[in-house]
């Protein structure tokens, strides 16, 4: 039967016996040649009521066969001490916030953020028919290390979380896990063990998982030792991966050795055995891998890069990926691998719940084929400045936005180049980057009154974007943004003036300061890197002699004030 017919039967009340007569079963039994035979002239209202119903059952376990679905949401980062003198949110001062009980713009939310977005999720039904919620990572608020007792905070905070999802989810698994940067003590610490049968850690946050029924007894003893974890989903699997072991930012530094809690030896063999059993896999993690797109600086350190893409972009390995989802950067984004397998799946990157980075707090549901690869997601958001109340409300399917046969590594890429026009794909882009909140990437949009000399700079922002989305090295994507810039200006000369390469300043910010601020200096020279404004050579100045501290100090304020108010640099300093 065809999805169409089945949709049309489901909607079909099974009485239509109205004084003794009863609507024609004709249409239905011509999409249904397998059903009892007869007469529908000479049959009885019962038999016909019966045949409809048979109908409909076989209907519904078609459509069940064909598509699944699930939840995922990520980046929480539930602040438990929201309304006390040691909150995350300084912006804002405890008067005021009570007003607001799920969060505030620029702010990491109150747990009830959670409960109250699973509660809208559960009215809208979300969950009726959904096999388990994905959540890929960070629990628990910024700057967790301030408070007097950061260890027994964090994890008390994935207990609260996971308790959360397991009251207004009691019915369906939930895979739940995965840490982020900041599901530690000190943000971007964790403690390598690779040769010890587990780590201190990751048991007790297992403890806090388990206890919510969030995760299996089976599936503690991957987890106990690296974090890492397999699910098992009918004729799928979901590899939840560690990844703060393999950010630039890890604490301490220099201490992961080549295959930290040999995840990658783990990764090459569960995909191979899933190429053997010719199964599916998805892949959820919490940092993703690559560049990221605020200041385009590095992710992870470039050796475990290239194992990853090695591992990810094999021809049998590879080919199994049916797709990957990432948490971390707040933001609705794409990755593009830049030699994908055969077959290879989509990388998604989500929304946050968090609105710390101005974003409107969002979540999606994922629809996929039984067999693990993913058909849409639907992405359903809530506007922040209402914080007093959330009300969520579906904002868009990503197949019908875009008008994508389908989901795959191999349809990003044209659409990937169709961004670049900056017309109406990148418009949509853009407004669903922060759920309908303004920011940057607006600012490029294609506009025919715009001057020559704007369309150029333009153009370029957007394939600084779309070169930040292809997961690669820092030396690939200054070469990707360099190829870009000679042919939009013809040569360095013309109307872009020569500078130098960029990636040693950006390597140069110094590791002591805090991720923030080194964020806050890369989204300068980056944003400086292509302009002409009396600012950005002077942010290249500074840069150059190193005086990160007056730098900060001197236009610190304007990216915070940008970012805020959801405009360019270039906007920023225009007015």
């Amino acid at each position: 039967m065809s999805p169409s017919m089945a949709a049309l039967v489901s909607r079909l009340p099974v009485w239509l016996c109205v004084s003794g007569t009863f609507t024609t079963l004709a249409p239905l039994q011509s999409a249904a040649s397998d059903l009892p035979e007869f007469d529908v002239a000479d049959a009885t209202c019962e038999a016909k009521a019966e045949s409809l119903m048979m109908l409909q059952s076989r209907a519904h376990n078609t459509v069940a066969t064909m598509r699944r679905k699930s939840l995922w949401l990520t980046d929480l980062h539930a602040d438990l001490y929201y309304l006390s003198d040691v909150r995350q949110c300084v912006k804002k001062n405890v008067s005021t916030l009570r007003h607001f009980p799920f969060g505030v713009m620029g702010c990491d939310p109150a747990a009830t953020l959670l409960s109250e977005t699973l509660r809208r999720a559960t009215s809208m039904q979300l969950d009726r028919g959904a096999d388990f919620a994905l959540y890929t990572g960070d629990f628990s608020r910024h700057n967790m290390g301030k408070l007097e007792n950061p260890y027994k905070n964090v994890s008390a905070t994935i207990g609260k979380v996971s308790l959360i999802f397991d009251k207004h989810l009691p019915n369906i698994s939930k895979v739940v896990g995965t840490l982020g940067n900041d599901d530690t003590p000190i943000g971007y610490f964790q403690n390598i063990t690779t040769d010890r049968t587990t780590n201190r850690w990751f048991v007790t946050c297992g403890e806090e998982l388990q206890n919510a029924h969030c995760m299996t007894k089976e599936s503690r003893k991957e987890y106990d030792y690296g974090s890492y974890f397999e699910v098992r989903m009918g004729n799928y699997s979901i590899l939840n991966i560690a990844t703060v072991m393999y950010s630039v930012f890890h604490k301490p530094p220099n201490t992961s050795g080549s295959d930290p809690f040999h995840q990658f030896a783990w990764l090459r063999r569960k995909l191979t055995e899933a190429a053997r059993d010719k199964r599916k896999v998805w892949i959820a993690g919490h940092i993703p891998p690559g560049i990221e797109t605020f200041g385009y600086t590095e992710l992870w350190e470039p050796s475990y890069l290239r194992e990853y893409l090695n591992i990810v972009q094999d021809e049998v390995m590879g080919s199994v990926i049916a797709a990957q989802f990432f948490g971390h950067v707040h933001k609705d984004e794409i990755r593009i691998l830049p030699n994908p397998p055969p077959g290879a799946g989509p990388i998604f990157l989500s929304l946050s719940l968090s609105p710390v980075y101005y974003n409107n707090p969002a979540f999606k549901t994922v629809t996929w084929h039984e067999n693990g690869e993913v058909v849409d997601f639907d992405t359903f958001y809530a506007q922040m400045s209402n914080g007093s109340s959330m009300h969520y409300e579906l904002g868009y399917s990503f197949r019908s936005l875009y008008a994508l046969k389908k989901l795959s590594m191999e349809s990003f890429v044209p659409f990937a180049q169709e961004l670049l026009q900056g017309t109406e794909q990148w418009i949509s882009y853009a407004k669903w980057y922060t759920a309908t909140y303004p920011n940057d990437l607006n600012s490029f949009a294609t506009n025919a009154s715009d001057p020559p000399s704007v369309q150029k700079q333009k153009a370029l922002r957007r394939q600084q974007y779309v070169c930040g989305v292809t997961i690669q090295s820092m030396e690939s994507f200054e070469d990707c943004v360099e190829s870009a810039r000679l042919s939009i200006y013809k040569s360095v000369q013309d109307d872009l003036g020569a500078k130098a390469p960029l990636a040693p300043l950006v390597k140069a910010v110094p590791k002591t300061l805090d991720v923030k601020k080194h964020m806050i200096i890369a989204r300068l020279l980056r944003w400086a890197e292509l302009s002409e404004r009396p600012e950005a050579f002077d942010i290249l100045r500074l840069a150059e002699q190193h005086h990160w501290m007056e730098l900060l100090q001197r236009y610190g304020p304007a990216v915070e004030r940008s970012w805020e108010e959801g405009i360019s640099l270039d906007d920023f300093f225009q007015r």
